[in-house]
């Protein structure tokens, strides 16, 4: 049996396969943007990568009123984002110091708030790139998790960071009635049948997809 704050309605109006992405996904990109720092029109938000929790991170603060820049390794990719919603596009690849690029998009101001996925490779560039009294939101660690936060970048912007962990049901509440007055639908990129779980692995390692991969039971 499941404990009563086990389970949640799912927002009207979604699939179950978008309802699906948002347990953990979606409540994590709405902790990331919203659930300690109220997020005002024009804000700067900048998300990484194009995974299940930076869409949604990037369909949040869109809805929100936020400015949106999207890193990624493929043009394509952020030319996908952009249809999104994202206002500029940032490819890591092609531009290393993507700190600078950030600065010079929002013409010094910096990110309000980073949605961090990347972890140790991509901490040092997130945290020159916050704005004074910014949030840096540390998600994951796609590329370990023992990178380092400057604390010098840090206090001389006033800024903090904050780990992520999912939230609670009654965030998952907010978060749900906040996706039904949007009526947001979460970026499903390809649906696979539950015995095509070993496809379904190998196009994830092929880091080819936008948003979320369902597993259809």
């Amino acid at each position: 049996m499941l404990d009563e704050t086990s389970v949640a309605p799912a927002p009207r109006g979604l699939s179950y396969e978008e309802a699906a992405a948002l347990p953990t996904a979606g409540l994590t990109a709405w902790m990331a943007v919203n659930g300690h720092r109220a997020v005002k029109p024009g804000d700067v938000v900048l998300v990484q990568g194009t995974g299940g929790v930076s869409m949604l991170a990037l369909q949040f603060a869109v809805a929100l009123g936020a400015n949106v820049i999207a890193t990624s390794s493929s043009d394509e990719k952020l030319t996908r984002v952009k249809a999104l919603g994202a206002r500029d596009g940032i490819n890591y690849r092609s531009t290393p110091e993507w700190s600078k690029r950030v600065l010079e998009l929002t013409g010094g101001h910096g990110a309000d708030i980073i949605v961090d996925v990347g972890g140790k490779d991509s901490l040092p560039q997130s945290v020159k790139s916050l704005a004074y009294w910014g949030t840096l939101s540390v998600v994951g660690g796609l590329s370990g998790y023992d990178g380092d936060i400057a604390a010098a970048g840090l206090l001389l912007k006033t800024a903090r960071a904050q780990g992520i962990f999912v939230g609670s049901r009654a965030d998952y509440l907010r978060m749900s009635a906040f996706i039904t007055q949007h009526n947001l639908h979460p970026v499903i990129d390809r649906v696979f049948a539950l015995e095509d779980y070993e496809a379904a692995l190998a196009y994830m390692a092929s880091n080819a997809f936008v948003g979320k991969i369902v597993l259809k039971l």
